[in-house]
């Protein structure tokens, strides 16, 4: 089930599944980036604008949680912030953090177009 997938022939990113469905449980699974993703781009936001601002902003983590067994699917994620903060600059950043570009696809809808070849055959 371990799949290596190439992204603009820059960089790789490799998938598994649990045992449970038949993988080696060596890699994230496809959800796991979704929800890593989404949590990356909302910490990657923040520290822009934060840069953007002067603000210093040294730790910044979050969790994040994916739900699929509801309809719609639920994404829970707690982004912790240093202290030293004012309220302002917390307010601030957490109605930054809303506007990352994975979020906003994902709130927004995505429309997929999917398309299945065969792989071409090699001269000998």
């Amino acid at each position: 089930m371990r799949q290596e997938i190439v992204i603009d022939d820059r960089h790789r990113v490799v998938t598994d599944e649990p045992e449970s469905l038949g993988g080696e449980d060596m890699a994230p699974t496809p959800l796991d980036l979704l929800a890593a993703a989404l949590a990356g781009c909302v910490v990657t936001t923040i520290r822009m604008f934060a840069r953007r601002q002067g603000w210093p902003l040294d730790e910044v983590a979050a969790d994040v949680s994916l739900d699929t067994s509801v309809r719609p699917a639920r994404c829970a994620i707690t982004v912790r912030l240093p202290q030293g903060l004012s309220e302002t600059q917390w307010r601030r950043l957490e109605y930054v953090a809303k506007a990352c570009a994975v979020h906003r696809a994902l709130e927004r809808g995505i429309e997929f177009e999917h398309s299945t070849v065969l792989a071409a055959t090699t001269a000998v």
